[in-house]
């Protein structure tokens, strides 16, 4: 919806105050854009009789996950562009956020100048990515017409899950070499198994090695050296129960 006379309107959201108050001393300083609401988070931010034609949003909060900000602002402001700035580059998030109907996406990495051309760009109804997010993007939807079709409904770091339980190794393992908690890998697998209809770790391994997630040398070396020294994981784990408990 148009501002009076061009002007973009803009609502800045940030729980961390510093954030807002820097955000709307760079965006004063345009002629063309004009500041109409600031809020701390989502809750607060529907509250607000303001109509912008911009939404400048962070994507952490205590109350919210990312993509839900983004559609509980576009359910409260469906006229708005919402352009997420934030410090979080995972690609599986800046997917979901596009998906939620975000249209725009720059890191708090960016600077002033980059913040105020991508609003002035969103502002006039053109999606905007931070360049680097956006080349990565590419490359792991490139990388992922390359996947087994088999593995497509999986996201990227379901697939890293996938591949670590083929080459054998237990949850805390693949936890500590994925460098996320053992809770996030036990999510992980359980979408991986609803996802694909599979049900033990031989199931797993044999879906992997049957739509070449592995590669032959990794396939090879998996049956060769399984990390416990013991016998291929896709013969052994679904007989050992001992093998079983420790996933």
């Amino acid at each position: 919806m148009a501002a009076p006379n061009g002007l973009i309107t803009v609502l800045v959201i940030d729980y961390v105050t510093l954030t807002r108050d820097g955000i709307r001393t760079i965006l004063d300083t345009e002629p063309d854009i004009e500041v109409v609401g600031q809020a701390p988070g989502v809750r607060e931010a529907v509250e607000l009789n303001v109509e912008p034609r911009v939404i400048v949003t962070g994507l952490v909060s205590p109350e919210a996950t990312p993509s839900k900000i983004i559609e509980t602002l576009r359910t409260r402001f469906p006229d708005a562009a919402i352009f997420a700035v934030t410090v979080l580059d995972d690609l599986t998030i800046v997917q979901a956020v596009l998906a939620a109907g975000a249209n725009g996406y720059l890191s708090k990495m960016a600077t002033g100048a980059e913040l105020v051309a991508a609003i002035h760009a969103v502002g006039r109804g053109a999606q905007y990515l931070d360049p680097s997010i956006g080349a990565a993007l590419i490359r792991m939807q490139s990388a992922d017409l390359d996947r087994p079709d088999g593995t497509r409904a999986l996201t990227p770091k379901e697939v890293a899950v996938l591949k670590m339980i083929a080459l054998g190794h237990t949850n805390s393992e693949t936890a500590s070499r994925l460098r996320v908690s053992m809770r996030t890998i036990e999510a992980h697998r359980s979408r991986i198994q609803r996802e694909l209809d599979l049900h033990t770790r031989a199931d797993l391994v044999r879906y992997a090695i049957e739509t070449g997630l592995l590669g032959p040398f990794e396939d090879a070396h998996m049956r060769v050296h399984s990390p416990h020294g013991a016998p291929p994981p896709f013969r052994v784990v679904g007989d050992d129960p001992t093998r079983a408990r420790d996933t």
